[in-house]
């Protein structure tokens, strides 16, 4: 059983609403009596059209299995959309999947005839989800626990990375294959491949709305290889700080003159309290999650101080939340200064720089000698195995006779 737990996606709004419809559900599951007592919840079928219904059924669900199961996915998809969206639109979409849902099998299913027919549960407001991140954010990685073995006792956890695409289209398969040897009758997998295609189709729709901001890293994008071509900040800020980057206004502090020759030099206790109160916004903005405003911040003193320098830590979470945003272009500059100025602490950062070298610059040659200098005998599991996939997939890119024009590895 392959269970997502989080996301690297680039998140604008905290998902609260995410933990309260959690919440609400755990709590529809003890109102129903664990799911026994369900029958104003249930969406019946055969029985007329009830709208009451077409909201409730997406809070009923059968037992605690059914309930952990569909809370933990709303989790992992949940905060994705409703991280891009913030809460109202999050909500609205999160319902609307669920009635216009309910009321399509509801309404298909009038002439049936067979006693105790219904339906509940959030599976398929969840494909809906699933599908829309897929559409918004398919390069970013989830996170994922796999239940590996059985009985209970022999059971072995694992945990790896893998792509919002490459899990939504596995899962979209699998309901697609148990539709198919249903024979595509009314059943949870129907339902769930429903859900799927109404959060695809609003997930489409928003995106060309320009309702969402997706950085470039939209469905559409890499389907065509442009995802993640940009040179501008734009692309993978949220709106307020391209804003602010955009707009800010020049200092008046003699000190921060753009003009080299003009500004007047300062003495050693006012170069160090402009450097101090630099790497106080720079740390600032790295708390607040804006690595863009942090970089920004640390160009701007790198142009008067060019041989100011990040601590080991500053300089890893800089390059870490700019390397999780998809901010490649800007994220390789700060792993090369990283690696070289700590070398024996920079095995994480040369996986980062490697996997980048590989997947986004198509550079096998250089990940490949970036991957010699790591010491596999000090990664953790998920570490080794990252080390393989990538170093397997720029074998294959070698293989494949990808040619590369410049670049030198660093140790």
């Amino acid at each position: 059983m392959i269970i997502p737990l989080r996301t690297n996606a680039p998140l604008y709004h905290y998902p609260w609403v995410t933990l309260c419809l959690i919440a609400a559900n755990i709590a529809s599951f003890v109102a129903t009596g664990y799911g026994e007592q369900h029958n104003d919840w249930l969406l019946e079928y055969g029985n007329g059209l009830h709208p009451t219904q077409w909201v409730l059924c997406n809070f009923l669900h059968f037992g605690f299995m059914h309930l952990l199961g569909n809370m933990i996915f709303l989790w992992a998809f949940g905060l994705v959309v409703e991280g891009k969206l913030g809460w109202w639109r999050y909500l609205a979409v999160y319902f609307g999947i669920g009635i216009v849902h309910a009321s399509i099998v509801q309404l298909g299913m009038l002439g049936y005839t067979t006693p105790s027919g219904g339906a509940g549960g959030a599976s398929a407001v969840i494909f809906g989800l699933m599908a829309i991140s897929m559409v918004w954010a398919p390069k970013n990685e989830v996170t994922c626990l796999w239940l590996v073995g059985m009985p209970m006792s022999m059971f072995r956890l694992i945990t790896f990375e893998i792509t919002i695409l490459t899990l939504s289209l596995f899962y979209l398969a699998w309901q697609l294959v148990f539709a198919w040897l249903s024979g595509f009758h009314i059943s949870s997998e129907v339902c769930h491949l429903l859900g799927a295609a109404i959060g695809f189709g609003i997930g489409v729709w928003m995106f060309k709305k320009k309702w969402v901001d997706c950085e470039n890293w939209d469905l559409f994008a890499v389907l065509k290889g442009t995802h993640g071509n940009s040179d501008d900040f734009a692309p993978y800020l949220h709106r307020h700080e391209a804003w602010r980057i955009q707009h800010q206004t020049e200092r008046k502090n003699p000190l921060e003159t753009t003009d080299a020759e003009d500004a007047p030099k300062p003495n050693e206790p006012q170069k160090l309290d402009t450097q101090a109160r630099g790497l106080a916004t720079v740390q600032r903005h790295l708390k607040n999650g804006s690595p863009a405003l942090a970089l920004h911040e640390f160009h701007d003193i790198r142009k008067r101080f060019p041989n100011w320098e990040l601590s080991e830590s500053d300089l890893d979470r800089l390059a870490n939340d700019l390397y999780k945003a998809k901010a490649f272009d800007k994220a390789t500059p700060l792993m090369e200064e990283f690696i070289e100025r700590f070398p024996h602490q920079a095995d994480r950062m040369r996986l980062r720089l490697a996997a980048v070298a590989v997947e986004v610059q198509k550079r096998p040659q250089f990940a490949l000698r970036i991957l010699d200098r790591v010491k596999s005998q000090q990664l953790s599991d998920s570490g080794l195995r990252r080390l393989e996939r990538v170093r397997l997939a720029a074998e294959k890119l070698v293989d494949e006779g990808v040619i590369e024009l410049d670049g030198q590895a660093w140790g």
